[in-house]
């Protein structure tokens, strides 16, 4: 008997078919048959039995209008124990999270924060403000009610009640697109905002609002500047981890925190403002870290919603592969991911 330990993903809004079994174990025991068969032939059976079984399968008619990319790989031999059009280019839909989340991982590091920092320039006297407000967004997907409490406790922490000069918002962690790029005009996704609240783009306004709720006096009015680099007061510093993005990310097929995980990618080596192509030169770079080319395929957005990706059922096995062979990755990938008839987008399938 071969054990089996899978893991499958949401394929959300696919226009095609992907599957893909990975086995992360070899023979645990084998079953004794009458004619005594060994382990090697009963194993030998089993591939045998299963690859006729998935030619069955593949003959029924409703893959004659569907595309198929299917590939099965035993880990523990690191083998292909079936292929049917793991080549073919398909749209990958909900499945880039995973590229994207293995190429975060592997590139910013399983320990990489998520910021966003307000400070103030000027001199505090008799509880005023004598300066300049900026807060500087690092598109943090997770920022919400808690982080903008700590925001506005911090005036009271620096014995400001008042400011009297100017409110700037930094925004300059990525480009000035709202939305990803192929993505359709009716896909009704959250802008990419650098400086999200909630998921969306309403930072500012809640700031004004906790302000008020503080009684801190404040200016009505905002202005987008990239802040400058000195004689700053660092005043709140609020941070999510890695893990805290990628698990909704992955198990509830997350668009917007996936595509804030992408465009920490290219920020990586270029602000201000790096662009979606940026991520995607960095997702590139480690598609060619594992082996393959990636001029074979197209990577358009982090979160698989747009119709220009294309990936193969080959690439996404490699990845995972990837993955198997690095410990410290597989650690953090893989309690990320939907369990198929347990949680997430795969609660109620399979």
């Amino acid at each position: 008997m071969l054990k089996l330990h899978t893991r499958a993903f949401c394929l959300g809004k696919a226009l095609m078919f992907s599957l893909i079994i990975l086995m992360f174990s070899s023979v645990v025991s084998v079953a004794q048959t009458a004619s005594a068969l060994t382990a090697t032939d009963s194993l030998r059976i089993w591939q045998q039995n299963m690859r006729t079984a998935l030619d069955t399968m593949l003959l029924d008619a409703i893959f004659d209008r569907s595309q198929v990319g299917l590939l099965i790989y035993d880990l523990t031999d690191d083998s292909v124990l079936y292929d049917h059009g793991s080549r073919q280019l398909l749209r990958p839909a909900s499945v880039e999270k995973v590229i994207t989340t293995v190429t975060g991982l592997t590139q910013l590091g399983c320990d990489y924060n998520f910021t966003t920092r307000l400070f103030m320039k000027g001199e505090v006297s008799d509880s005023v403000l004598h300066g300049d407000i900026y807060i500087r967004g690092g598109f943090d997907p997770l920022f919400s009610w808690e982080d903008m409490d700590a925001f506005v406790k911090s005036f009271r922490q620096h014995g400001i009640k008042q400011i009297d000069g100017n409110i700037y918002a930094d925004v300059s962690f990525k480009d000035t697109l709202k939305w990803g790029d192929g993505w359709c005009w009716d896909d009704e996704e959250r802008t990419l905002t650098p400086l999200p609240y909630g998921g969306r783009d309403a930072f500012i306004p809640q700031f004004f609002m906790a302000m008020d709720e503080d009684s801190i006096q404040h200016p009505i009015e905002y202005a987008e500047t990239i802040m400058p680099q000195d004689s700053l007061t660092l005043l709140c510093e609020r941070i999510h981890t890695m893990d805290q993005v990628i698990v909704p990310m992955l198990k509830h097929s997350n668009n917007f925190y996936a595509e804030a995980l992408y465009y920490q990618l290219g920020a990586s080596t270029q602000r201000p403002y790096a662009s979606s192509r940026q991520s995607a030169t960095k997702v590139e770079e480690f598609i060619r870290s594992i082996g393959m080319n990636p001029n074979d395929y197209y990577v358009a957005d982090g979160s698989g919603l747009s119709r220009r990706n294309f990936t193969t059922a080959e690439l996404v096995v490699r990845v995972l592969r990837h993955v198997w062979h690095s410990p410290e990755i597989y650690k953090h990938l893989k309690p990320a991911l939907p369990i198929a008839g347990v949680d997430g987008t795969l609660e109620s399938r399979m």
